[in-house]
């Protein structure tokens, strides 16, 4: 077997144990006998199982992380653009899903535990902005509520086991049913769009 091919059954099987197990749980020894190699083997690639994890997903994080921003600002801009962020946003996450999912939910223990939860911050500051452009004093806790409703349903669509093509309608019923909510909240709160 050469090096590379060693390094990607290592990283397959790293990909499994992770989502299987979670970070903290997922066992080195399973690893290398998942990609067929002994423990010194592994050891002579990665130098930790965070190194391991870490090399499924930065790449996939900084990216992230640059979108989100993108999305961000051009939906604080133009609101009518966040069907169409909900659907590129949808593309990153279902090509990127066994990353996503790590970050989500498997990173406990690592140097990105708690990720998620940046992001949902960053949702939540960012529907404060949002609804500040309508309303005077929008409720904070409405606010935090309708910020983890929508990236709770994110990753509900991502990680179900229904063909990616389902996913990407439930993603713009959810949008659709979002705008519509936000209209209503408008005029309940006495604000103007």
């Amino acid at each position: 077997m050469d090096e590379i091919s060693v390094k990607e059954k290592l990283l397959k099987s790293a990909c499994d144990e992770f989502i299987k197990f979670g970070f903290k749980k997922a066992s080195i020894r399973n690893i290398a006998s998942g990609a067929g190699v002994t423990i010194g083997a592994l050891y002579y690639f990665y130098d930790s199982k965070e190194e391991l994890f870490l090399e499924l997903i930065r790449g996939k994080a900084e990216q992230f992380e640059k979108l989100f921003e993108e999305w961000i600002e051009a939906e604080l801009k133009e609101p009518s653009v966040a069907s169409s962020n909900e659907h590129a946003m949808m593309d990153f996450f279902l090509n990127n899903k066994e990353a996503f999912i790590l970050l989500a939910e498997k990173a406990e223990g690592t140097s990105y535990e708690g990720y998620v939860y940046k992001y949902l911050e960053r949702f939540t500051d960012v529907s404060r902005r949002f609804f500040r452009k309508y309303i005077e004093e929008p409720d904070e806790d409405l606010i935090e509520l309708i910020a983890r409703v929508r990236f709770n349903g994110i990753v509900k669509i991502v990680k179900s086991d229904i063909p990616n093509e389902k996913k990407y309608q439930l993603s713009e019923w959810f949008g659709e049913y979002s705008e519509a909510g936000f209209e209503k909240l408008i005029q309940i709160c006495g604000g103007s769009r």
